[in-house]
């Protein structure tokens, strides 16, 4: 999702992965922290040595330069590769930087449907209720601990385990959420970096350029 011309649809965020449902658009070619994931009938994915891959899924490694063909209708996610989701669906695939995967969307299914069934830790809850507003970013992450009255390794290991990734991949992405939400409500890219708790435009333009791919601006024109 390099270049959003022409794209139209559905952005939707949650903690371990970000959906787009709609039109996708032609874009350069681009690489990104998240996995990518394609869905929809005769995705192409290009590499940059020109290798296209064509299927009704397609699954692109973390980090591996490439660009979407423009598709009809699609379902992109993009999905972060620590969590237990990301993680278990790199661990399911061969180690290829681009996978052809037909039954793509039932693998998702499954792994997002696995939920944990002990209730959260009450002290991760308070942790996670500290890391949850515009300062965020800004907090020291053992601080945050002795503040539940935990060790900085047994928080680590409670939100690893109930979060399904570590708890400073988790405030990076709410805080990309909460931007991109703030945008979407009608902020400016600057106005929504500081709803999200970024220092400032750029330190959210490349927080979001990084792990998804694209930059606010463009995030802004996909959903207009």
């Amino acid at each position: 999702m390099g270049s959003a011309d022409h794209w139209q649809g559905r952005v939707t965020f949650e903690d371990r992965y970000v959906r787009f449902d709609g039109g996708t658009g032609d874009n350069r070619p681009h690489s990104h922290v998240a996995i990518q994931v394609v869905i929809g009938a005769d995705c192409r994915v290009e590499l940059a040595n020109g290798r296209q891959f064509v299927g009704p899924g397609i699954v692109v490694r973390p980090h591996v330069p490439h660009r979407l063909l423009p598709l009809a209708q699609g379902r992109v996610y993009l999905v972060e590769p620590t969590s237990d989701i990301g993680a278990a669906l790199l661990a399911s695939l061969p180690d290829e930087p681009v996978q052809l995967v037909d039954d793509i969307q039932r693998r998702l299914d499954r792994l997002l449907d696995a939920r944990l069934a002990e209730p959260i830790d009450p002290r991760l809850q308070a942790a996670i209720n500290l890391l949850s507003g515009p300062a965020a970013l800004r907090n020291d992450l053992a601080g945050i601990a002795r503040k539940v009255g935990l060790s900085p390794e047994r928080l680590r290991a409670i939100a690893a385990r109930q979060l399904g990734m570590t708890l400073a991949g988790w405030r990076r992405w709410a805080a990309v959420r909460r931007a991109c939400e703030a945008m979407i409500d009608g902020a400016t890219p600057a106005e929504a970096a500081l709803l999200g708790g970024f220092s400032d435009q750029a330190h959210f333009t490349r927080t979001t350029r990084s792990m998804l791919g694209i930059t606010p601006a463009a995030l802004a024109q996909v959903v207009a």
